[in-house]
């Protein structure tokens, strides 16, 4: 009988410790699955801050990891520039600051071919009445931007921005075979934007 309790009680311990095993396993997949879809979920990062040569490239930021996303972007729009160039407003002072005022758009861009005789604000004061007024709006609000420190020349330097704007028919390349037109160049610039 002894040995028949023996084997009893074995049996239990041996069951009682495939039960505990599988709770181990089971916690550990309950911490460890949050941290899997954590790390998974790159496409929701990704949106910020890149250079226009790495948004241009999905194949880039699937074999780089160790990139850094929305690192120091806080770009604002061609509204708030708009705004920031009246005298009267509030932000006048983030204007100045950047070295915009009585900056004209061909010294900035070395632009010979569009807005002639126009300042930044009288270009950003253009914006949306054709695809070339929005470009150089963005373009406008790219360089106030980048002038402040609100986006880093890493992400958008002014040597980009210029070949942006000699590009902007749809010969633009922020990557070898890959051409960008006004439209494109201008979504690319709003995600440097962060309000």
């Amino acid at each position: 009988m002894s040995d028949q309790s023996n084997q009893v009680g074995s049996g239990q311990s041996g069951m009682n410790s495939k039960a505990s095993g599988r709770r181990r396993f089971v916690r550990g997949v309950g911490i460890a699955t949050p941290v899997i879809l954590t790390v998974a979920s790159r496409s929701a990062l990704a949106a910020n801050c890149l250079s226009p040569s790495a948004n241009a490239s999905i194949a880039l930021d699937n074999s780089r990891p160790d990139r850094q996303r929305g690192a120091g972007c806080f770009g604002r729009g061609p509204e708030f520039w708009k705004n920031a160039s009246n005298e009267k407003s509030g932000h006048h002072g983030h204007w100045k600051s950047c070295g915009a005022e009585d900056r004209y758009f061909s010294a900035c861009f070395s632009a010979h071919d569009g807005f002639r005789g126009k300042k930044l604000k009288d270009v950003l004061a253009s914006q949306g009445q054709d695809e070339s007024a929005g470009l150089g709006a963005h373009l406008c609000a790219a360089w106030c931007n980048l002038n402040s420190g609100r986006v880093p020349a890493s992400v958008l330097s002014l040597e980009t921005m210029k070949k942006m704007w000699a590009g902007r028919n749809g010969s633009y390349q922020p990557v070898p075979g890959v051409f960008w037109n006004r439209v494109q160049i201008a979504e690319y610039i709003k995600t440097t934007y962060s309000g």
